[in-house]
């Protein structure tokens, strides 16, 4: 849920079927990485999967290396879909078709993504977490969803 004055906001109830750990409501800036994500998500991503845009996979492959992460396998399609806007940045956009549903994850290795925050807004969750120089942000339909695949990138 965004609210006015810039703000998102991250709540959860004290019922965790997730097993998230996150019990508390926490204001979260707008230009937050992963609330910026979901909006990128839901306002921009439909048009360039439309447009089949595509992007060079050597840079999103040398992205999962520089990062430590693996790239998805067993049943996931990937698609990379080239660079997007982060706040202050820019990150490797990839779709993926998981047999939990569809994910997008962002891939910031030069980009100080800070904590690990995860926010809900517009029906989606996202997660953006530090990793290495940078980090990876995922915006998928359930924190069950973004944990399912975190454990297929590590």
């Amino acid at each position: 849920v965004l609210v006015d004055g810039g703000l998102g906001w991250q709540v959860y109830s004290g019922q965790d079927p997730y097993g998230e750990g996150v019990t508390t409501a926490t204001a979260v800036p707008r230009d937050n990485p992963a609330v910026a994500a979901i909006s990128f998500v839901l306002d921009y991503e439909p048009r360039l999967l439309k447009e089949n845009r595509a992007g060079d996979p050597g840079v999103m492959l040398a992205s999962f290396q520089r990062l430590g992460l693996k790239q998805p396998s067993g049943g996931t399609t990937v698609r990379y879909l080239g660079k997007c806007p982060v706040p202050g940045g820019t990150g490797d956009h990839i779709v993926l078709t998981t047999p939990y549903g569809a994910v997008t994850l962002i891939l910031v290795p030069d980009y100080p993504v800070g904590s690990r925050v995860m926010v809900a807004d517009r029906q989606l969750t996202a997660v953006a977490h530090p990793l290495r120089s940078g980090g990876y942000i995922i915006v998928a339909d359930s924190p069950h969803t973004i944990r399912q695949v975190e454990r297929m990138l590590m």
